[in-house]
């Protein structure tokens, strides 16, 4: 658990300059990104299922 919350961090600092200092933020921000992936790969997989999308 150690070495991917070191390796999000890095990956945080990378794209946005700055990480959050706290470890439970840190987790937050690792777990909203997770469930952003998820609900985006779920909505993808269902056009014909969403109004105009025929």
């Amino acid at each position: 658990m150690e070495r991917i919350l070191e390796k999000w961090q890095h990956i945080l600092y990378a794209g946005f300059g700055t990480y959050p200092k706290s470890k439970k933020l840190l987790i937050a921000s690792l777990l909203l990104a997770i469930a952003g992936l998820v609900s985006t790969i779920y909505i993808l997989s269902i056009p014909p299922f969403l109004p105009g999308t025929i």
